[in-house]
């Protein structure tokens, strides 16, 4: 859960979170494939709210961990601030603030009320919340709803769903990066309930899960203003009713800040009449991240991803390039590449320096791979070691494509789950 940029993943559906909560609530390919953002955006938000609540009685007979701090937020073995204890045995409400910085959106504001179920030392790396939040920007953009993450039978079935309400607004590039919307600003607005369910299992000891989620999106998309080439997309109400099959790989050391180990995972979308759907289309989602520990103070890192959907899906479910700089729905069409490396250089105590360089092209509906506009991004930030015990930095990254961003990030910039 951590990552504030907050582009927002639109409601396409393929994204409404790797976060942040806009991220999650309408960022990538909006609502669906920011699932993974509002995990990702909740614990941005618990832990940098964490560091404002050192008032808190610590109660050391609730910790399962074998180290022990006199405080909540200094490790005696540095001395450094450090919310490693707090975050081990907090259990009960939590009030989470949080900024958000999306340039797609302008600056805003969200709130969660966090409950945890269980510590983080008894979650051991999944762990068990419950969240109600609401959010708002400058541009209108808003969004409310509840959202829980668990695990079943000694962690091996991992379950999470959500239930939201946005109104989301952003502007709108078009299909297939067409001239008109090149040099014509049209802004969309996208509004309707949105839920996810999912769970996955993992199969015996492998690292391998395999398991199933269902999204669903009913609301209604309009334009402003609305030129003749997409009237027909205008004041119309949609539903998606998609299943998928889910099969993903994990060898990760460390579920927020890895350092090493490998990620993947591939998604088959169905969408048909029968389920309620407006639309009958197939698509593919797929991501692969690696981590590689060069020594104690380097290591590098990369994403890929590449995703598809058929030429029936309502076009908010396209998917399209997320990198960390990219504008929302900037590089969108029915196919979807893109590839990030990340480099992270310890250089004093807790503190890191990080770089990155991202790339990325949508095509397929008017345009063939490289043929038009490709994306290249790239930026630097910093992290520091917040919680040493569970292995978690925070810190900002800074990014340019062609434009500025900045988003605030808790774990990996790519944490999923």
């Amino acid at each position: 859960m951590a990552n504030i940029t907050i582009n927002m993943e639109t409601i396409n559906l393929k994204r409404l979170t790797k976060v942040s909560l806009f991220k999650f609530i309408s960022r990538k390919k909006s609502f669906y494939y920011n699932q993974q953002h509002m995990r990702l955006i909740l614990f941005n938000l618990l832990l940098i709210s964490s560091l404002f609540l050192a008032g808190q009685k610590y109660d050391s007979t609730k910790t399962n961990l074998t180290e022990k701090s006199t405080s909540q937020f200094k490790d005696k073995e540095d001395g450094a601030v450090d919310i490693s204890d707090f975050l081990g045995t907090k259990t009960g409400f939590l009030p989470v603030p949080s900024l958000i910085t999306n340039p797609a959106t302008g600056y805003g504001g969200a709130l969660g009320i966090v409950f945890f179920h269980s510590s983080f030392a008894e979650s051991k790396g999944y762990p068990s919340i419950t969240a109600i939040i609401g959010a708002g920007t400058q541009n209108k953009t808003w969004a409310t709803g509840i959202f829980h993450m668990q695990s079943f039978w000694k962690k091996k079935i991992r379950y999470s769903g959500s239930l939201l309400y946005s109104n989301f607004n952003s502007r709108f590039y078009g299909f297939g990066y067409t001239d008109y919307f090149q040099k014509n600003e049209v802004m969309l607005n996208l509004r309707g309930w949105f839920m996810t369910q999912k769970a996955v299992m993992k199969i015996s000891e492998s690292n391998f899960y395999s398991g199933f989620k269902y999204v669903l999106f009913n609301g209604n998309s309009s334009f402003s203003p609305v030129p003749k080439i997409i009237e027909r997309f205008t004041n119309k109400n949609f539903t998606i009713s998609e299943l998928q099959l889910i099969t993903t790989f994990d060898s990760r050391n460390n579920f927020f800040s890895p350092s090493k180990g490998f990620l993947a995972q591939a998604a088959v979308r169905y969408s048909d009449s029968w389920l309620g759907a407006s639309k009958d289309y197939i698509g593919l989602n797929s991501y692969g991240i690696g981590f590689v520990q060069i020594n104690k103070k380097h290591q590098i890192g990369l994403k890929a991803a590449y995703n598809r959907v058929g030429k029936d899906a309502p076009f908010f479910s396209q998917p399209f390039v997320d990198n960390r700089g990219v504008a929302i729905m900037r590089y969108q069409d029915e196919q979807m590449f893109e590839a990030e490396l990340e480099t992270q250089i310890n250089f004093y105590k807790r503190w890191s320096l990080v770089g990155f360089i991202g790339t990325g092209d949508a095509f397929g509906t008017n345009s063939t791979f490289y043929e038009d506009d490709f994306s290249i991004s790239g930026g630097t930030g910093f992290r520091y070691l917040l919680a040493r015990k569970f292995g978690m930095k925070a810190g900002v990254d800074f990014a340019w494509d062609e434009q500025f961003a900045f988003q605030i990030t808790v774990g990996s910039a790519w944490l999923r789950n």
